[in-house]
Parts: structure tokens; C-alpha cells; sequence
């Protein structure tokens, strides 16, 4: 039987020299941070001719039992070209959602979820809004990488098995947290940075219970509304060692350019990945919980290994070039998938047949010289600049990303707002919270009938959960759109 393992350490190989900006410019696979609407409904997917058929989440769920049984492609001549007229025949989710959610119409990339409003990519959760990537934790709101069992998280980056978190960055095992970053072990600090078994602080100093009470008592009945939103953001990495050119990686070893990782070892261009067991060897990731052995992979979940070139490959191993799988192995090409193996544009073969055709492909790759190539910028449906990769780096230009045949939103997107609805500007809310004359916070409900304008024009509203979060803990209206507030944790240093 053909051995392709150096095919496999080839390209582990050109995937560990590739660059981070190449690495980010990959990273529009399947990771829109925008809703659009496609045919009247919510979608992940603008409408375009990048984009074949789109379906229910439910109905394309059901779809992957016999998706290689419906959509077998024999290969031909091209891979990329043959990979293009598969993906085009195969349904397409117009929001990724897996089983077990309620309550989650509103979500995108959410799995056994429950009460999930505008957010991606939500993970055994509850409770959450305005939000990115949260796994096992519940009341989290307009935060970004949030996991282990954390729990009433708001306006927060990068914390793990935490409580009450406000306002602040890089927290680990730490309860009643404010305006603060890169603590371990913490509880009760306001203000606060890069600090271990610390209580009842601020601004770094300790105080007794009693009087750091009496003091941030005070600071709150002096702080205006606009002061909440300065928030500092910090950049350190928590418990990590020889890492390098790192923004915000909690417990993680021998990284390069990363960026929001936690308990990873060894990579290079790992994005926004969490792991609940020390994952060893990623390269070019994004989205990507367990891993061993993996190399330009996109939000992918469960346990991985030995992955290459793929998008949404959950519990898979020896995959290659493949995308939405789901406990599949040795496969190629392929595309919706579940419990398969040993296929080939979603085609099955004997395990000897798998082997000689791979290696017959893979050697038409080689001599085309686009073995280790990723999938091109003409699959992509989504607008570059409503991406991950735009927000991680900015500098990508107009002319660069349509130079490669990326698409490119240059106009706003619509907002239709009744003309019977009142709009009230983000700076006169001053007219709607206060605090009352026995010292306690009030918000007008009255504000839940407004569409709200900010500063850029955008529009909003304050539902029901967020206006019960911000009376329950005291904070005041938010001044910025959902996604202004999403986009400041995607800041590289």
C-alpha cells in the first residue's frame, strides 16, 4: 500500500514556513462576522453567484446522512476546478447551526446552545449576546473568547473559568473582576493588571474588604457613563513561555503570532483556538478546539489530528482538502460528510483504491504546482472586509484583496427601520439612565422602543436580555454598534 506520509510532511512542512499575513488573508473560510439577508431570511451567505444552494440548518443537517450517496464527483482533470463543481451541488447551511439549540435563530456556528442573540460561533452556552466564540459558559455579553465554565462576562477578552468579569482582558480563575488584565487567581480588583492571588485591589494596591467596598462605592457613584467604555485592553500572555510576537495567549508554549490561544504548544498563526487539553502542533488555525498535527485549519471542533488544508472538519483525522465533515477520516476533497472514510469528492473506495487515487492526485498537484496551494479566493462568498481576517489585520487594501478575485463590500449595509420607529442618538442617553435619589442605578425601559444611532451611523437596539444584564449590575447603555464592540478584540498588538 502507498505510503503518503511525506505528502503529509510536505505539506506540514510549507505550512510552517507560510507567513502571518498569508495565514490571516486565509482566514475568510467559513467566518463571516456579519448577517446578511439571503432570500428574506437571516444568513451567513450575501447573495451571489460564489454561493449554490442554501437551505435550513435543520434540513442540512439531515442532508449530511446521504451526502455521499447524493453528491459523488468522479475526478478529472483539475482539482480545484473539480472541488468547485461539487461544492457548488452541495446544500449549503443558511446559518451554521448543529443540533440541540433553542432559542438561537439569531446565532451562527452554535452548537447544543440555548438563548444565543447575534453572536458566532457558541459552543454548550446560554445566555449569550453580542458575542464571539464562547464554549461552556453561560451570561456573557458583547465578549470575545470566553470558555470553561466562566459565567456573567461582560464587554471582556480571553477568560477562562471566571465570574463576574467586566470590562477587561487575559482573566483566569478569577471572580469579580473590573477594568483589569492578565490575572490569575484573582478576586475583587478594579483596575488591575498582570497580577497573581491578588483580593480586594485597586490600581495594584490591596486594601481590607471593608474599605476596598467603601472606595469603589465611591469611584461608581463618580464615573459617567462614557469612562466605562475606555477600557484598557492588555496584551501580555498569561502563563505562557518562549512565545513570540503573541497578543493574549493563556498557558501556552512555543507560539509564533498568535493570537487568543489557550493551552496550545507549539504552532504558528494560531487564531482565536481554545483547547481543554494540551493541543500540540498547529499551524495556520483558526477556530480550532483539540488538535494534534493540524496545518491551515479553519474552525474545526471536537478532536482533530493529522488535518490539512480544511474548513469544519470535527472529529476527523488524515482529512485533506475538505470541508464540513464530521467524525471522517481519510478522506479527500470532500465536502458534508458524516462517518465516512476512506472518499474521494465524496465518493467511497476500498481502502487500496483510496490510496492509489490520492497519490495519483496528489502527484498531478505536485507537477501543477498546486499541491500545497489553499482553496482560492474564487470559492470565497463572503466579503473580505466582513471577515476575521480584515479585522485581525486592516492593512489588506482594496485593490490587494480584488488583485486575487476576493470579494469586497464597499457599500453600507441597509438597516430598514420602520418609519414609525423614534431614533435616538447613543449621546443623549443621558435623558434615559441616572442614578436614582437613594443611590441606585436606573435605566428608562422606554429605551427598549428606540432604534439607536451612534456616532458611525450605525444602528441598534437594546433587547430584553441586555437591558436586564445592565440593571442587575449597574452598567450603563451601550455607546457603540453590536459589532464595534465584537471588532475591539480582534486588535493585533
Amino acid at each position: 500500500m502507498i505510503d503518503l506520509r511525506h505528502r503529509e510532511n510536505k505539506l506540514a512542512q510549507i505550512a510552517k514556513a507560510m507567513t502571518f499575513r498569508d495565514a490571516v488573508k486565509n482566514l475568510w473560510a467559513r467566518s463571516p462576522l456579519i448577517f446578511y439577508r439571503y432570500k428574506g431570511k437571516i444568513s451567513r451567505f450575501h447573495e451571489c453567484d460564489r454561493v449554490g444552494i442554501v437551505c435550513e440548518p435543520l434540513e442540512w443537517e439531515a442532508a449530511r446522512d446521504s451526502a455521499g450517496e447524493k453528491f459523488p464527483l468522479i475526478f478529472s482533470w483539475d482539482f480545484f476546478s473539480d472541488f468547485k463543481t461539487l461544492y457548488a451541488q452541495v446544500p449549503q447551511p443558511r446559518l451554521m447551526m448543529h443540533k440541540n439549540n433553542f432559542n438561537c435563530d439569531f446565532a451562527d456556528m452554535s452548537g447544543n446552545t440555548e438563548n444565543i442573540y447575534l453572536s458566532f460561533v457558541g459552543v454548550r452556552s446560554q445566555n449569550v449576546l453580542y458575542s464571539f466564540s464562547i464554549k461552556d459558559s453561560a451570561d456573557v455579553l458583547q465578549s470575545v473568547s470566553v470558555s470553561d465554565a466562566s459565567s456573567i462576562i461582560y464587554g471582556s477578552n480571553r477568560i477562562v473559568n471566571s465570574h463576574k468579569v467586566f470590562f477587561s482582558s487575559g482573566i483566569v480563575t478569577s471572580s469579580d473582576i473590573w477594568f483589569s488584565s492578565d490575572l490569575t487567581s484573582c478576586k475583587f480588583c478594579w483596575n488591575c493588571h498582570n497580577m497573581e492571588y491578588a483580593s480586594y485591589c485597586i490600581d495594584n494596591i490591596a486594601y481590607t474588604p471593608e474599605v476596598y467596598t467603601q472606595k469603589i462605592a465611591m469611584i461608581r457613584q463618580k464615573m459617567l457613563p462614557e469612562d466605562y467604555h475606555n477600557t484598557t485592553i492588555g496584551h501580555l500572555c498569561i502563563g505562557s513561555t518562549d512565545c513570540t510576537g503573541c497578543d493574549r495567549c493563556i498557558k501556552c508554549s512555543h507560539l509564533e503570532n498568535s493570537l487568543n490561544a489557550y493551552q496550545i504548544s507549539e504552532g504558528k498563526n494560531v487564531f482565536f483556538c481554545s483547547s481543554t487539553l494540551w493541543s500540540k502542533g498547529m499551524y495556520n488555525t483558526y477556530l480550532t478546539g483539540n488538535a494534534s498535527e493540524v496545518y491551515t485549519i479553519m474552525h474545526s471542533g471536537g478532536e482533530i489530528e493529522y488535518a490539512y488544508i480544511c474548513l469544519a472538519a470535527n472529529n476527523c483525522s488524515h482529512v485533506y482538502y475538505s470541508v464540513m465533515l464530521q467524525s471522517c477520516s481519510y478522506c479527500l476533497g470532500c465536502i458534508a460528510l458524516k462517518n465516512q472514510s476512506f472518499c474521494i469528492f465524496n465518493k467511497q473506495y476500498s481502502k487500496e483504491e483510496w490510496y492509489e487515487k490520492v497519490n495519483e492526485i496528489f502527484s498531478k498537484m505536485e507537477q501543477e504546482w498546486t499541491f500545497w496551494q489553499f482553496f482560492p479566493a474564487t470559492m470565497n462568498p463572503f466579503y473580505f472586509n466582513d471577515t476575521a481576517a480584515y479585522l485581525i489585520d486592516p492593512s489588506f487594501s482594496k485593490e490587494e484583496v480584488m488583485k486575487e478575485w476576493y470579494l469586497r463590500r464597499d457599500e453600507e449595509i441597509k438597516v430598514d427601520i420602520p418609519e414609525w420607529a423614534e431614533v435616538l442618538e447613543a449621546k443623549d442617553f443621558w435623558a434615559y439612565q441616572r442614578y436614582d435619589a437613594d443611590g441606585k442605578w436606573q435605566i428608562n425601559p422606554e429605551i427598549m422602543k428606540k432604534v439607536i444611532k451612534d456616532n458611525k451611523w450605525d444602528y441598534y437596539k437594546i433587547v430584553k436580555m441586555e437591558y436586564d444584564f445592565l440593571m442587575k449590575y449597574w452598567l450603563p447603555l451601550p455607546q457603540l454598534h453590536r459589532l464595534e464592540r465584537i471588532k475591539l478584540w480582534f486588535k493585533f498588538k
